[in-house]
């Protein structure tokens, strides 16, 4: 796994989705999200909370531009995605990250035409419960 901001992201829902030694099942209670990691600028893993609470990982064939566009789009917000992107800059030893919201038109140009940063990480947006976040 990659270091820096998307690397520590990935190996955290890397941990999340894998199953635990002594209950042979997922970290419970945690709700995620549809996240989908980017590397070398292509789509990489897919993870994702089914309805019953359980964090998945879409398998490699299913981590495509098609599918990302047909789950994606189904949401009827706003807002459907949100994406941070990565640049490395060594030279300070600090990442620059970038954070983009998506309409349903700038989504498709992103997905199908535009050039993605090599490492970033791709949401899709849930619509918060109540007027902000926390209690």
């Amino acid at each position: 796994m990659r270091a820096g901001a998307a690397g520590y992201t990935e190996w955290l829902l890397f941990h999340l989705w894998k199953n635990n030694d002594s209950t042979n099942m997922p970290c419970p209670n945690i709700t995620i999200p549809d996240t989908i990691i980017y590397r070398w600028a292509k789509p990489f893993f897919w993870y994702f909370t089914t309805p019953q609470g359980e964090i998945l990982r879409k398998s490699k064939s299913r981590v495509t531009h098609k599918d990302i566009l047909q789950d994606f789009s189904t949401n009827g917000q706003n807002i459907v995605a949100s994406y941070m992107s990565f640049q490395d800059r060594s030279h300070d030893k600090a990442n620059l990250a970038t954070m983009e919201y998506f309409t349903q038109e700038s989504f498709q140009d992103f997905v199908n035409n535009r050039e993605k940063s090599l490492s970033g990480i791709l949401q899709k947006w849930v619509e918060p419960k109540g007027k902000r976040n926390g209690k």
